[in-house]
């Protein structure tokens, strides 16, 4: 069977087309949109005109006893072709800095790469023009909150089965999700699962 081509890409999939406008970057594919607006992550995605988050998706995280307030945040585009186009983006705390890698495909599909590391000496403490003071780096939590629309998210499938949390969002030990279900109002807490899928029956 010969596989059709759209200018590099398979057909019906449409060239990617990305572009960066005062820190904001955009990556439009057939039926989807997505957006990183000086945020670390997909501030907006689209698709058929839906937008499918309650709000930027975020990282939260505690540092030496306080949550963490991400400043400096910086985003840009990198590497494009009709294939697919990546986004960076990076931020600091007072003691970490995050950095992030988004890729977007013809198809879809998107691969974040999220990496946390300690914050080094500054180049006047490297040259001994200030004292080289150690920063304490402890990191008490980090997680990645992906606010879906409500209507949206009824229906879970998670592999593997994990605890099912309470409508505050906390956790029950004793009651174990199924492979799928209804979430209904409930909100999902999990550790990391190979799969995790939210939707409704349209989406």
């Amino acid at each position: 069977m010969k596989e059709t081509f759209v200018n590099g890409v398979p057909a019906p999939w449409l060239p990617v087309k990305a572009k960066e406008e005062n820190k904001c970057c955009t990556v439009e594919i057939w039926g989807r949109t997505y957006t990183v607006d000086k945020n670390l992550l997909f501030s907006s995605v689209t698709t058929q005109g839906v937008e499918l988050l309650a709000s930027p998706i975020r990282i939260n995280a505690s540092e030496n006893g306080h949550k963490i307030e991400w400043r400096d945040i910086d985003c840009f585009l990198g590497e494009c072709d009709q294939k697919q186009a990546i986004i960076y983006a990076t931020a600091q705390s007072d003691a970490f800095i995050v950095n992030t890698c988004m890729k977007v495909e013809f198809d879809g599909c998107a691969t974040i790469d999220v990496k946390l590391m300690p914050k080094g000496y500054t180049v006047p403490q490297l040259f001994g023009l200030e004292s080289k003071e150690s920063t304490t780096t402890l990191l008490d939590y980090f997680w990645i909150e992906t606010p879906v629309k409500k209507e949206l998210a009824s229906l879970y499938h998670v592999y593997p089965n994990d605890v099912m949390p309470s409508d505050t969002g906390e956790t029950d030990n004793s009651v174990k999700y199924s492979g799928s279900g209804f979430l209904d109002n409930r909100n999902m807490d999990l550790g990391f699962c190979a799969v995790a899928h939210l939707g409704n029956d349209d989406l």
